[in-house]
């Protein structure tokens, strides 16, 4: 594992005294040119950009009052505690929705007789705001000035003096700022890598190695933040709970484990607690830093989990959250967040129970079975077609299987095909050596040659993304759709290519129909619904990524009568028949199948 002490994250320069915003001058000024010449041109292009964007562009999704009141009291910044020694940072402040109640509150904290110049140079070091939107500062400095004035006799000058302090006008993750926090809050950026312009994506490549594999923009704010705290301070978002989970969290979680500990998450599937409708889910996290980051014999932490809770009702929670105890309302996980593995903040019972699962059994994997995604094309207009009118010899196409082929559980072919650039022995055909395919190709050359695939592979031009295993179109296979809220996983026995929205099994070991129904059963929807990121709607994502999550009784310990019913009930749709041969192939007691059964009912309520 990478090493994620922070200090060697930080530059010399970087290295500041806590609370010195008299060291900083860049950047906090108001009309501040957003630009910045130690960076490109197209860097700099690109900061611009989005200081005009419209918020949906630049990845703003704004939060609700009742949800920026819980995180402000769950990370202890409350009128009641002393904050006018305290210093808090808010990274992307959006419309003002976490800003105004974080100056309320400061306010509403003064000790009683300062004013003028002293009550200035007290507020200037105890809020730093970043936003890269112009019209977001143009909009939000009145209204700070309202707050400003209904609470303290401030002149206007002093005002502007300490809004001129607080408020950066640039990408947060691109500036300079002035000390570490005592506290980091807000709702980070929901923006994907594809709308972010490249050079500003390596940009962000350079800087934060948490940025992995297809990690969104909130992903780099996580690490940032988290490199901004004092010892002891605090973080909490409200954002996308995928990274928990995902491939692209690896490398936050593992910064994060080192870090500090995830003291607390508010899990709020289904709660309305944005402006607008996001595809994926939200929770709450809290995130608290070591006080010592070279000490190696950390106890492993206790999380606090709330599942669910309705918004309404979120404030009367960060208290129960904050104490060391356990109620109807908290539930506490010990050893959820382990540094080389996705973070499980579920049911307590479900999480020890797969704990054992995965302890007495082996991933699909090791078990003679091999996970696996159907071809991509990058251009499945010309690639795939009816397979008896695709215009191209016989041995350069394949029948094809698609998502839409698998109806109640059975195959039914629809007809479709895929043009085959590739010959048995893996190589690329020869184009004069199939006119007819030639001749197709040729006929959508331009756009063949506008993938990326393409430009890489000058002289195989014509190949797919993916390169086509013939022998894969003989071989028994299990074939199963991304998306679904249940396990649906149906049988080939040697007669298609897989599409790229299908995943397929092969095993070298189990028989394969006898797979089918343990893939079937509430055991395998219990394991990629314990790890899987869900989509709005409760949807499973049924990918490679999670159905290596399934963890097997080996086939040679399975008894004979139990394999047979496994093959028998392979076609079956009776999930209670399917489950009952399942529960004695893992020897399963009453106690374990209650928690599988109940786990896996709730992840396919939705298509219930």
């Amino acid at each position: 594992m990478e090493d994620w002490t922070l200090g060697q994250h930080r530059d010399p320069g970087e290295l500041r005294e806590t609370h010195g915003f008299e060291k900083l001058q860049l950047n906090l000024s108001w009309g501040f040119d957003l630009t910045n010449e130690s960076l490109s041109v197209e860097v700099n292009n690109a900061v611009l950009s989005y200081s005009v964007a419209e918020p949906k562009a630049r990845g703003a999704v704004f939060t609700k009052p009742e949800v920026v009141n819980f995180i402000l009291d769950l990370v202890g910044y409350t009128s009641q505690n002393t904050l006018t020694d305290k210093s808090i940072l808010e990274p992307s402040f959006g419309a003002g929705d976490f800003l105004i109640p974080i100056v309320d509150r400061l306010l509403g904290s003064i000790p009683r007789g300062l004013s003028g110049k002293n009550l200035e140079e007290l507020l200037k070091p105890r809020v730093c705001a970043v936003e890269v939107s112009e019209e977001a500062h143009s909009v939000l400095r009145p209204r700070l000035r309202s707050v400003f004035q209904s609470r303290t006799h401030l002149s206007h000058c002093r005002v502007d003096s300490i809004l001129n302090a607080w408020l950066v006008n640039y990408d947060f993750l691109l500036t300079e700022l002035p000390c570490q926090f005592d506290f980091v809050v807000g709702n980070p950026p929901y923006l994907r890598q594809e709308s972010i312009p490249s050079a500003l994506l390596s940009e962000y490549r350079s800087r934060y190695k948490t940025m992995y594999d297809r990690a969104d923009l909130y992903i780099p704010f996580f690490e940032r933040s988290i490199r901004e705290l004092v010892p002891g301070g605090r973080c909490s978002f409200i954002c996308t709970n995928r990274w928990l989970k995902n491939k692209y969290g690896t490398k936050l979680r593992q910064f994060m484990a080192a870090s500090g500990a995830l003291t607390a998450y508010i899990d709020l599937v289904g709660a309305d607690a944005f402006s607008r409708e996001v595809v994926t889910y939200p929770a709450i996290t809290l995130f608290e830093k070591w006080m010592d980051l070279g000490r190696q014999d950390r106890d492993t932490p206790t999380t606090a989990i709330v599942i669910r809770p309705e918004v309404s009702k979120l404030q009367s929670l960060a208290r129960p959250i904050q104490s060391n105890t356990e109620s109807d309302i908290v539930l506490r996980i010990r050893g959820a967040t382990p540094p080389n593995a996705p973070w499980l903040l579920d049911i307590p019972e479900e999480l020890t129970l797969l704990r054992q699962l995965e302890s007495e059994h082996i991933p699909i994997e090791d078990d003679g079975c091999t996970v696996s995604i159907g071809v991509a094309t990058g251009r499945d207009d010309v690639y795939i077609g009816y397979y008896n009118s695709l215009p191209v010899e016989r041995a350069r196409k394949l029948p094809l299987a698609m998502t839409k082929d698998l109806r109640s559980g059975e195959l039914s072919w629809r007809g479709m095909g895929i043009v085959n650039p590739f010959e048995p022995d893996g190589s690329i055909a020869s184009l004069d050596k199939y006119p007819r395919f030639k001749k197709y190709l040729t006929t959508h050359e331009t756009s063949i040659r506008g993938r990326n695939v393409a430009k890489r592979n000058a002289k195989s031009w014509y190949r797919t993304i993916d390169k086509i295993h013939h022998e894969l179109t003989g071989t028994p296979k299990l074939l199963i759709p991304d998306i679904k809220g249940g396990s649906t996983v149906v049988y080939d026995k040697g007669e298609f290519y897989p599409h790229h929205n299908l995943y397929y099994v092969t095993t070298e070991e189990w028989d394969i129909q006898a797979l089918q129904t343990v893939l079937k059963s509430s055991i395998a929807t219990f394991f990629v619904g314990s790890y899987c990121a869900k989509m709005s709607g409760d949807y499973l994502r049924f990918q490679a990524q999670y159905i290596r999550r399934i963890h097997l009784p080996r086939w040679r310990d399975i008894s004979e009568p139990t394999r047979r019913q496994l093959h028998a009930l392979a076609g079956s749709q009776s999930i209670q028949d399917i489950d009952s041969a399942v529960w004695d192939a893992y020897n399963l007691k009453r106690s374990e199948i209650e928690v599988v059964t109940k786990a896996a009912m709730r992840h396919r309520r939705s298509q219930q």
